[in-house]
């Protein structure tokens, strides 16, 4: 083929997408709608669902979202449920670092607070687990002392900003801020993830 003939070729086959639509947070596309034009003709226009739910941030196979809602333990397990989440699980020194990464994203008053997480030694002191699986807690993450349950009350799971992202066991009903958790939804609507 001469490059007269190739450029010809070229030029007929031009392809072009209009991807200004497209919406992302932090790399994780929450919204896209993508057109395509093939000499002159036109494919119909497709939605590409979000992989999150709304205001939640994506890693993985999980979504995020750090809920700036002072709560109790409950009341927080209850509104991330509210959403088809939970209260976030941390399983590996990965997830804790971006969960770090997202926390420092926060305002400065922020990310200097407390946020529960989904795990607790309620049933047995000393036993921790998280709250959907029940699952017993593996990697860690405590802050020095921790857990030291002072006062004989401390049994719910708390991220602290102010200790370098460190946990620490803190009374349940005391008032955090939290993260919520759930999984990717994968296209055709299932979840994909911890959930």
């Amino acid at each position: 083929m001469d490059n007269l003939s190739f450029l010809i070729c070229i030029a007929y086959m031009i392809i072009t997408a209009d991807t200004s639509p497209i919406n992302s947070i932090n790399g994780v596309i929450i919204n896209a709608t993508v057109q395509i034009k093939i000499a002159n003709t036109t494919i119909p226009t497709t939605s590409v669902p979000p992989p999150c739910p709304r205001d939640f941030l994506g890693h993985s196979t999980s979504c995020y979202h750090a809920a700036h809602i002072l709560a109790t333990w409950p009341e927080a397990a209850a509104y991330c449920e509210s959403f088809g989440a939970e209260l976030a699980t941390i399983e590996d020194a990965q997830e804790q670092a971006y969960i770090e990464q997202m926390l420092n994203g926060l305002p400065h008053d922020k990310n200097q607070a407390a946020f529960w997480l989904g795990g607790h030694d309620i049933l047995t002191e000393g036993e921790w687990q998280w709250v959907i699986s029940m699952d017993r807690i593996i990697y860690t993450n405590w802050g020095d002392g921790q857990p030291d349950n002072s006062h004989t009350s401390e049994h719910c799971l708390e991220l602290s900003g102010q200790r370098s992202f460190k946990w620490n066991d803190d009374g349940c009903e005391d008032h955090h801020y939290f993260i919520c958790e759930t999984g990717i939804i994968k296209n055709g609507g299932s979840i994909l993830g911890k959930k």
